[in-house]
């Protein structure tokens, strides 16, 4: 069994959907911009040869915490939320991440997202002092 794990930096992106222009299609800045971090990270720990069997992923998106997750007691300053990670229930839905494994593949890691036989994604806000990030883990057997 084989593993990578790798953390991606900032605030996980949806993929969006692609705009026409011009006879063309285009991906949207901020998810071109993500997509290109990904495969930056990503080819950091990229095998010599890309993995070609079934492929188990693990995604966990750490988004920022609202302003009105951050309220804190006067009285005592201790946090209304608590300060570990809460779950995110907000958009984007977790599988609009397509992104992450998008990026992936151009990063070399797999022939294709498709080889992703099982998948766990997690989503939270930051805890208190925590930056956003994506943590990434792939397992496959050799």
């Amino acid at each position: 069994m084989s593993i990578i794990t790798f953390k991606i930096p900032g605030t996980p992106v949806a993929k969006q959907s692609g705009s026409w222009g011009n006879g063309h299609m285009y991906t949207k800045e901020p998810s071109r911009n993500y997509e290109s971090l990904v495969i930056e990270t990503a080819a950091r720990e990229a095998p010599d040869v890309p993995i070609e069997g079934p492929v188990e992923m693990w995604i966990v998106a750490v988004f920022p915490r609202t302003k009105g997750l951050l309220f804190r007691f006067k009285k005592d300053g201790r946090y209304k939320h608590g300060k570990e990670r809460l779950p995110y229930i907000q958009k984007p839905d977790f599988d609009n991440l397509k992104g992450v494994c998008d990026g992936i593949t151009k990063a070399g890691i797999w022939v294709d997202d498709k080889q992703v036989y099982r998948a766990k994604v997690e989503m939270y806000y930051c805890a208190i002092g925590e930056q956003p990030h994506a943590e990434i883990t792939i397992q496959w057997d050799e």
